[in-house]
């Protein structure tokens, strides 16, 4: 029997038949816990260089129970991205295909992760910036998801319509009914079309405003005197540095107004970070800022925390709720 040498064996067992047998030179870009990410190049065009994006939903390590709880919010996600870039064609329906405990949905082009680093020095930041508060919203919201990834590998970007999307929803995910979400809002006038903007603030929202001020070369000793704060006074005057080297490094007025949006409201920080301190104990409080000990870390799964050098432990930064939900 003649095994074909070039063949990964691998995508035997996770991609659907049609899209196995319609694809050609299979190349794994994204291998996360239950999703992996193919670039693949289509058979009935291979002179002309094109490639599609397939995204494959893997649980064959799942139970029945997990499985089925993947499969929806695999075909959520799908159906998510075919109403943000379906003006585009984009997606491309018609090729979504189920087989047996096997999805996958296919997209035009090269679905690229996205460093933050990276965002800050696109022309179109502003407008990029925009649509991934939109999506965190309505994960949080309509989806009432929280703590989901937001690192580099789970912040997609898309080309074509120029579009910008966290992908990968289940990656460290729980449902947002099992803490105390917050429901208050950003406003913000846009200073390139004129009109009035709200997001939700939460706090992957802040401390994604965080990290995007260090892609902007703010230091992260600079991010990290803002987590060590003790007073709002104290607060205000690190952020308004911070700012005024945003001022000097960013582009984009839009990107800058919103960053702005985000930081400036001291309540959410203090809310959040007090916890920490209180449970630091009142010694630790008496520390000088000059060496601060709170720094901003991804958590195990991949979504953002808080970490504490002087105990050595990551913080959530949300409060739990009495409810019970099934995720």
């Amino acid at each position: 029997m003649y095994i074909n040498p070039n063949w990964d064996w691998v995508i035997d067992g996770v991609v659907p038949s049609k899209l196995r047998s319609s694809h050609t030179k299979f190349k794994c870009v994204l291998r996360a816990n239950h999703l992996k990410i193919y670039e693949a190049t289509p058979k009935i065009s291979p002179k002309d260089k094109r490639v599609n994006s397939i995204r494959v939903l893997d649980a064959r390590k799942c139970d029945v129970g997990a499985t089925n709880a993947l499969k929806t919010t695999f075909t959520q996600e799908t159906l998510y991205q075919c109403l943000k870039l379906g003006e585009t064609k984009a997606i491309q329906i018609q090729k979504f295909e189920i087989r047996d405990d096997k999805i996958a949905s296919v997209s035009k082009g090269v679905q690229s992760q996205l460093k933050l680093n990276e965002l800050a020095q696109m022309e179109n930041s502003g407008e990029l910036l925009k649509e991934l508060l939109e999506n965190i919203g309505y994960l949080n919201v309509k989806m009432r998801l929280c703590k989901f990834s937001l690192e580099q590998k789970n912040i997609h970007y898309f080309p074509e319509p120029k579009k910008l999307l966290v992908c990968n929803w289940k990656e460290g995910a729980s449902c947002a009914d099992q803490i105390n979400l917050r429901t208050e809002y950003a406003v913000f006038n846009d200073p390139m079309t004129k009109m009035e903007s709200k997001f939700l603030l939460t706090p992957e929202v802040y401390l994604l405003g965080l990290k995007l001020l260090e892609g902007f070369g703010i230091s992260a000793e600079d991010t990290n005197k803002l987590l060590n704060a003790s007073s709002r006074e104290q607060y205000q005057i690190y952020i308004q540095e911070s700012f005024v080297k945003l001022d000097n490094s960013c582009r984009n007025e839009t990107t800058k107004t919103i960053l702005k949006a985000i930081l400036s409201e001291n309540h959410l920080a203090k809310d959040k970070f007090e916890k920490v301190r209180r449970r630091r104990g009142s010694q630790d409080l008496q520390q000088p800022i000059d060496n601060p000990s709170l720094s901003i870390a991804w958590s195990s799964q991949g979504s953002f925390g808080i970490y504490d050098m002087v105990t050595g432990e990551t913080y959530e930064p949300y409060q739990r709720s009495s409810k019970n939900c099934n995720i």
